[in-house]
């Protein structure tokens, strides 16, 4: 349980206790801090608190998304580098880059098919990866699926 300080609007406390806590704590169990480079996926609710925290939290962040518009935000929330991930071949230059990646996007099956995430993730042992989100499916397969579809 956490105590909600009077002066903080429970407006505000919710979403910081939601997706603030969800993103807080696998950056700092995993070590984001000083010297290390993060990647955040997605910049959408869960995404720019990850990015405001890896930021507050010392590390180098790299935003992530696969919309170009999203960059000026990033920046903003904290990213010292927005990579666009649309274009063909876009990871490459990021291999071996990250200490962590933090998958805040929630159509991961449609990201990881147009992308090449995957590989910058194989080409270094050491690189862990955590997903904060809840899968969005199609219309009739459930919200919450045994497996994936295919």
């Amino acid at each position: 349980m956490f105590k909600i300080p009077e002066n903080l609007d429970t407006a505000i406390a919710a979403p910081m206790l939601c997706a603030g806590l969800t993103t807080y704590s696998p950056l700092v169990r995993l070590g984001c801090g000083p010297g290390k480079k993060i990647g955040i996926v997605g910049i959408g609710g869960l995404g720019h608190f990850a990015l405001m925290w890896a930021h507050a939290l010392g590390a180098e962040v790299f935003a992530i998304s696969h919309t170009k518009d999203k960059e000026e935000d990033a920046k903003k929330l904290g990213a010292d580098h927005f990579i666009y991930s649309g274009d063909k071949d876009w990871a490459k230059p990021y291999a071996f880059k990250f200490d962590f990646i933090l998958n805040c996007q929630s159509i991961i099956s449609i990201f990881f098919k147009r992308s090449q995430i995957l590989i910058m993730i194989r080409l270094r042992h050491d690189t862990r990866v955590r997903h904060v989100y809840i899968p969005w499916y199609p219309k009739g397969h459930g919200s919450l699926p045994q497996r994936r579809p295919s």
